[in-house]
């Protein structure tokens, strides 16, 4: 019964650690707005009141700014993806289409996931839309 309930506790224990850090909602206020970001498994997105081709701009404007280099991009009639590289981290941005105006993006800086790298290039992001 000792093993059954140290097992049962154990287990508990991971699973909790793992949901804590593999998923997180933030939400973050701004100019009176409040954006969402979903934080998951390292992908930090959101969604922006602005078209594919506004959000892809803005995308690349941020790094250019952070003189972060774009090394990959693809474009496409409904998605878009951009690959870039700092001494510091790679980052991948993914962005999709859901209407004339509105792009979900998400951003992945590092391997592992850099919630905060990830968090600055969204509000560039935002500041240039």
């Amino acid at each position: 019964m000792k093993i059954r309930r140290g097992g049962f506790l154990a287990l508990t224990m991971v699973l909790l650690s793992l949901w804590l850090t593999s998923c997180a909602a933030v939400v973050a206020g701004g100019a009176g707005a409040a954006a969402a970001y979903t934080y998951i498994a390292g992908w930090m997105s959101r969604d922006y009141d602005a078209s594919l081709d506004e959000a892809y701009q803005a995308s690349l404007d941020s790094f250019k700014e952070n003189n972060i280099t774009v090394v990959e991009r693809s474009k496409e009639l409904a998605s878009a993806q951009i690959k870039a590289e700092s001494p510091e981290q790679t980052y991948w941005v993914k962005l999709e289409s859901k209407g004339d105006k509105m792009t979900n993006v998400a951003v992945r800086a590092g391997l592992m996931g850099n919630q905060e790298a990830s968090k600055k290039i969204h509000t560039d992001i935002e500041e240039n839309l």
